[in-house]
């Protein structure tokens, strides 16, 4: 299977209230049928197709839901535990590298990814809003920065496939 691009979208606070279709039981656009509430509700991100402005997302198909560890919950806007959750499941879905050798707890990571992770934290998911969307290739690119600040030539392999970089 070739590169295959897609957008993490991230939810938390009033964002995150659920809204899965009756009819579908898929993910319906946000607020499409949830009521206005401040009840709290899981932070979640969602890995969706690609689609670029506010008309066009409304209808975008959700490929998948990542999941946190087990009794953990995702978040952002601040560095923490939650951060370092959701980097963790968006790097290794991005990278296409096993979770447990990035993962916050539960495993052994990998040391380089490990520093990847937590630097994906304090540079990108700390600075994000309740709600936001990162593409892949943006993702990708960031990392392949990081990657040459620290002059590390041992990379996930996605990195060095050129046809992420549409090339």
């Amino acid at each position: 299977m070739g590169y295959q691009e897609r957008t993490y979208h991230g939810l938390q606070g009033r964002a995150a209230r659920p809204t899965v279709s009756r009819v579908t039981g898929r993910w319906a656009r946000r607020g499409a049928l949830a009521e206005d509430s401040d009840e709290w509700h899981p932070s979640r991100v969602l890995v969706e197709v690609p689609a670029s402005g506010p008309t066009a997302r409304e209808k975008t198909e959700v490929l998948r839901l990542l999941s946190p560890p087990e009794e953990c919950d995702f978040g952002w806007g601040y560095n923490g535990h939650g951060t370092s959750h959701t980097a963790a499941a968006v790097l290794a879905d991005a990278l296409d590298v096993d979770i447990e050798t990035i993962a916050f707890v539960g495993s052994r990571p990998d040391e380089t990814l490990a520093d990847l992770r937590e630097d994906f934290c304090a540079e990108v998911l700390t600075d994000l809003c309740d709600e936001w969307r990162l593409n892949r290739r943006a993702i990708l690119r960031w990392t392949v920065g990081w990657y040459a600040k620290y002059g590390l030539t041992k990379a996930p392999p996605i990195l060095i496939d050129p046809e992420w970089t549409g090339e």
